[in-house]
Parts: structure tokens; C-alpha cells; sequence
């Protein structure tokens, strides 16, 4: 199944439009740069989009989500497809737009753009410089002072993440909530068994 979601401008008719076709969209990817902004949106070819629609969920289970746009020339392609052969060569055509050095300093001024993450800027859903590249914040956790002592950790508010290349990540925040004292950390706490025999007065390291 390939269906086409927007339309073009009829170049016979330019006041009208058409529905739009695959020999369009390559013809575009070889023409124009892309704008890269849409690598936060899917990265132009989605795999696993996640839908809204519980309908739309069902009707395009198993397909890929291909959509985008270009940075100086307007052409908002978006189509939904299980068509592995078109798949391949929309993401052929995509991956050499994406190499040519206007994508990439485009890229560049894109990622500097980005904020760094902090806790006071954290926020579910947004998008954070990370590396050469950036980050999905997922998740944020605040953890207790049980929780930092038992698996002996300073800083109490952590976060999770999906980077650019789909991978997880996941960290600390250095500006966030901090635990008073490193004292009651488990990796102090002497094993069960040693600390029973210290208590019943018992040599630590027996001699042979």
C-alpha cells in the first residue's frame, strides 16, 4: 500500500493542484537541500511512526512514515507506504541530499541552535544538543535519597533520552537536587556476612 497525503501545484495548471507521485519527490531530493530540521520529526523516512488516531494506527500498521520539506524551495512531501522497493530509493535520494555539505552546515546551525539541557529548561518532548548531534528528552526522574543511597548516586534528578540516531541515553542533572552526604551509601555498608562476624567478635582475616 502507497498512499500519498499532500498535493503539489499542477505545473500545467498552476492554479490547481495534484496529488503527488514518487518521480516528484526524487526529482526535489536531487534538485533542493533539504531542511534538516525535519530530522526531529521522523528524520524524513519514520520506520515506527507513532499515530494519534487509533485508526490510523490500524490502517497503516507496518507501513513507513516519509515526509519533509526543503530549506529554500517548498515542496512538503508526505506519503505512508510498506512498499520496500520505494522505500529504498526515497531513502537512497534522502541519504545523498543529506551528505552534500549545504545539508550539513545547514545541520550545524540547526544543532547550535538547539538549547543544552539543563534541570531548569527540562521539558518532556523537547529537543536538546547532545554531542554532534541531539537528543529526544523522554523521561525525567526524581529519585529519592532511599533510592541515591541504595545504588550510591549524588545527583538525585536524572533524565532519559533517544538520540538522532535512535539510540537510548540517559544521564544525570548537575544542576538539579544534590544528596546531603555520601555516608549512608550502600557501597559503605559492610557485607551481611563480614559484618555478623565482626559482631561476634570474631577475627575479620583468620591466620591459616
Amino acid at each position: 500500500m502507497t498512499e500519498y497525503l499532500n498535493t503539489v501545484t499542477n505545473p500545467a495548471a498552476p492554479w490547481s493542484f495534484i496529488d503527488d507521485t514518487e518521480e516528484n519527490i526524487l526529482q526535489d531530493l536531487a534538485a533542493h537541500t533539504l531542511d534538516p530540521i525535519f530530522e526531529l520529526y521522523g528524520d524524513f523516512v519514520n520506520p515506527s511512526p507513532e499515530w494519534l488516531s487509533t485508526e490510523n494506527a490500524a490502517k497503516y500498521a507496518g507501513c513507513t512514515m516519509i515526509s519533509g520539506n526543503f530549506r529554500a524551495y517548498t515542496h512538503a512531501f508526505r506519503l505512508v507506504t510498506d512498499d520496500a522497493a520505494l522505500i529504498a530509493r526515497i531513502s537512497a535520494a534522502v541519504q545523498r541530499n543529506k551528505a552534500r555539505p549545504e545539508y550539513q552546515e545547514a545541520r550545524r546551525k540547526m544543532i547550535d541552535d538547539l538549547p543544552a539541557l539543563t534541570f531548569k529548561n527540562a521539558a518532556v518532548g523537547h529537543y536538546y544538543r547532545f554531542c554532534d548531534g541531539w537528543f529526544r528528552l523522554t523521561k525525567i526522574i526524581h529519585l529519592t535519597e532511599e533510592d541515591c543511597n541504595r545504588d550510591s548516586l549524588l545527583y538525585m534528578d536524572r533524565y532519559e533520552g533517544t538520540d538522532w540516531n535512535g539510540h537510548a541515553i540517559g544521564g544525570a542533572f548537575h544542576d538539579g537536587r544534590e544528596m546531603p552526604t555520601s555516608a549512608n551509601w550502600s557501597i559503605y555498608a559492610a557485607p551481611k556476612e563480614i559484618a555478623d562476624t565482626a559482631a561476634d567478635g570474631q577475627a575479620l582475616f583468620p591466620l591459616a
